[in-house]
């Protein structure tokens, strides 16, 4: 029986095939979780165009991850560099805390060749202080596992549960089990509020 990363994966290459920033966001972090970077690459060189700028801005996030893991430091603090210098004006962090831990090396590179304010504040964050130190299926309040990840980025579309249930091939109690963990973990009441908040957050 697989669980975790593998399950996960498992999950996703069910048919019908998933398209869409969120399931991109999951296969590579799927794949950084495996030690798969030829599988991480590819799926960065067929990354959505869509929505603009947060899905090139992810890409150059997950880019700088893969090449961190791959050893290339230099690479890696160029792309997270640049992301920095875009988002650092407005002070949106809510894209570095979407990916977790998997971009804390490379902050924490960049910050030690270029120290800086708004990477300090991100690494210091008490959400991704948190799940650095969390297994992949740690039930850590606040993180949402892969499955929930996938079915959150259902939500916004208003499809029904049974009709999310039957894009992922799974039974409708798994949805709404599913769903009871989002709304918790998100603190929402229902489903309209779990899109505002994950939105606010970055998770959408």
């Amino acid at each position: 029986m697989v669980s975790g990363p593998e399950q996960a994966r498992e999950l996703l290459d069910r048919p019908p095939p998933l398209q869409g920033l969120e399931i991109a966001i999951e296969r590579v972090r799927i794949a950084i979780a495996l030690h798969d970077l030829t599988g991480a690459r590819r799926q960065l060189d067929d990354w959505p165009a869509q929505p603009e700028p947060r899905a090139r801005l992810a890409r150059m996030l997950w880019s700088a991850v893969v090449d961190s893991e791959a050893g290339d430091d230099e690479r890696a603090l160029v792309s997270l560099g640049g992301v920095v210098n875009e988002l650092e004006g407005e002070g949106q962090i809510g894209l570095f805390l979407n990916i977790g831990p998997p971009i804390v090396a490379p902050l924490r590179a960049l910050n030690r060749a270029e120290p800086n304010p708004f990477v300090r504040d991100i690494l210091e964050h008490p959400r991704l202080a948190l799940e650095t130190d969390a297994a992949w299926n740690d039930p850590l309040g606040e993180q949402l596992t892969t499955q929930e990840m996938v079915v959150l980025a259902y939500l916004p579309s208003w499809l029904s549960n049974a009709a999310i249930a039957e894009q992922l091939g799974i039974s409708i109690n798994t949805v709404k089990t599913h769903l009871k963990h989002i709304y918790r973990k998100l603190e929402a009441a229902d489903r309209k509020q779990a899109v505002e908040i994950a939105e606010h957050s970055g998770l959408l």
